[in-house]
């Protein structure tokens, strides 16, 4: 990933997060500069893209930063509960989805990994569930 630097109107870069991190060690970067990641229109600031490498007090594993990634998982943990369960396996499905999309665009946010379960298990459970609609609606009408 490269990221473009902005400081008021100049624009510096393309570098990596190595560069960006030594620069910002050396004080070349201001914490407030604006950066750019590849192919994102939302900038974000030297210290926050840093902070956010760094991971936070539960070591990065929970992308508290990616809503719809986090959403995703816990709703497709609960589509596992019967019935209950096809409620939450499509919003899982979908909010997975644009949990990656996020996570593309921003990748200091995280979540892939909870995207990913959200979509894989929340697409499964939904297939699941409406198989199982359809064997009892079948069984209903042959009665």
């Amino acid at each position: 990933m490269v990221y473009t630097i902005q400081r008021h109107t100049e624009q510096y870069g393309p570098y990596d997060i190595t560069q960006v991190r030594a620069m910002a060690q050396t004080g070349q970067l201001l914490a407030t500069d604006l950066v750019w990641p590849q192919g994102s229109n939302t900038p974000t600031t030297v210290a926050a893209l840093l902070q956010g490498l760094q991971g936070d007090a539960t070591g990065g594993l929970i992308p508290y930063k990616n809503g719809p990634a986090l959403t995703a998982y816990y709703l497709a943990v609960a589509a596992l509960i019967p019935v209950f369960g096809f409620f939450c396996a499509i919003p899982a499905f979908f909010l997975g989805l644009k949990g990656l999309k996020k996570a593309k665009l921003e990748p200091h946010v995280r979540g892939q990994v909870h995207a990913w379960i959200g979509v894989v298990v929340g697409g499964l459970l939904t297939l699941g569930y409406l198989i199982g609609i359809a064997f009892i609606v079948i069984a209903l009408v042959r009665r």
